[in-house]
């Protein structure tokens, strides 16, 4: 009866380029799994697995657990593919989210990981996450599990912090695609970050921590307390990306990094009808302007929108594999399919159809799926329509 949906043709010329990682069984498993993850609204492998092919469905899993087919290799080739298509990207972001697995038992590599939005330890798996900020969206460039020592002890892996996960990363982009300013949040604004950037000679904009000790006037002390001695008074405001912030700016000293430009600041918030806590960036990058930096680490935050969207329209966070080659797979391949919508975001923008979101290239991809399953329907049996209802009820 052949495939139970078409692939989506603007989908599938970026994805063909991928034909020599992979050997022709392995090729059709992958075309499955990066389009069911694109199109479905399931991230149940079993489900994907009945969308395009009629065979074995159990042959996906395999896929990503048992298969030997080299993930490297797959890598080299997105990347190529993604700065071939958008070149113009010089701003690197790194940060870290949580892929909450609260009733997991016997996934490899879950633990008790801090939630900034539970504001407590849930159980899950943390991802280091990093990539190039562009006017149309943020594009992934790698994701990474990060294992707690005994975890990576129980699966005969190598430990690393998250930090040393980092700095591999900017290892690895500086080769390929090196960046001109990374952005980071306080988490990652420590000796080891800065150390790496001064290596690759890489720009930074990020936050430092309230209690951070910094020099300033010959004074070393947190940061905190040399904002307390600045009055109110001396804050400029000024309006960014719509947003009315205040500010005040000034420059210090701190050890292993040098000296920077400060800036304390603070965004209003119109729902509360007040500033919000005072914040502290910095940079190395004297010669920018307050207003200038703040603009520029706002950027930061696609990463959350990225980390947002794989989740709710990818599925980054809803696999139910339990070992870590599979876990590790399948978070890889979301991150190609997302990409490959960011690829396929730009050329549409490019043909001046506007930015167009990831949850409306789904709607367009789905909607190029059933227009050819209607053609086909035309010249099939009304029993094989039946079945192929059936299945596409199942999977949607």
């Amino acid at each position: 009866m052949g495939t139970i949906l078409a692939y989506p043709k603007s989908l599938l010329r970026f994805l063909e380029q991928f034909t020599s990682c992979f050997s022709k069984p392995q090729f059709s498993n992958f075309l499955q799994m990066t389009n069911g993850i694109a199109l479905s609204s399931y991230a149940a492998i079993s489900r994907i697995g009945r969308m395009f092919e009629p065979g074995d469905p159990s042959a996906v899993n395999k896929f990503l657990t048992q298969s030997p087919w080299e993930e490297k290799k797959v890598k080299e080739n997105l990347h190529t593919m993604m700065f071939k298509h958008i070149p113009d990207v010089t701003t690197f972001i790194g940060d870290d989210t949580l892929s909450e697995k609260p009733f997991a038992r016997c996934m490899d590599g879950a633990n008790k990981h801090y939630s900034g939005m539970h504001k407590k330890h849930v159980n899950g798996h943390a991802l280091v996450t990093c990539g190039f900020y562009h006017q149309d969206g943020f594009i992934p460039f790698d994701v990474q599990l990060y294992l707690k020592k005994q975890d990576a002890q129980k699966l005969h892996r190598q430990f690393a912090t998250k930090n040393e996960i980092m700095c591999e990363k900017i290892d690895t982009v500086s080769i390929i695609h090196k960046p001109y300013l990374m952005l980071f949040d306080s988490w990652y604004a420590n000796t080891t970050i800065f150390k790496k950037l001064k290596e690759h000679e890489i720009h930074f904009i990020t936050q430092l921590k309230s209690n951070r000790n910094v020099t300033m006037h010959r004074r070393k002390r947190q940061i905190i307390n040399h904002a307390k001695d600045i009055q109110i008074a001396d804050y400029n405001i000024t309006t960014i990306d719509q947003r009315l912030f205040r500010y005040y700016e000034t420059d210090g000293f701190i050890s292993g990094v040098g000296t920077i430009k400060i800036i304390y600041t603070q965004m209003y918030l119109n729902d509360d009808k007040q500033w919000s806590d005072l914040h502290f960036i910095i940079t190395d990058m004297l010669f920018l302007s307050a207003e200038q930096t703040i603009q520029l680490y706002l950027q930061r935050f696609s990463i959350e929108v990225f980390h947002r969207e794989a989740k709710q329209q990818l599925g980054l966070d809803a696999y139910q594999l339990t070992s870590i080659r599979g876990i590790e797979r399948y978070l890889f391949l979301v991150m190609l399919v997302y990409v490959m919508l960011m690829v396929l975001s730009r050329l549409l923008a490019m043909k001046s159809q506007g930015h167009t979101s990831i949850g409306k290239l789904r709607e367009l991809l789905k909607e190029e799926c059933y227009t050819t399953l209607l053609k086909k329907a035309r010249i099939q049996t009304v029993y094989e329509r039946s079945i192929i209802a059936k299945r596409l009820s199942y999977v949607f």
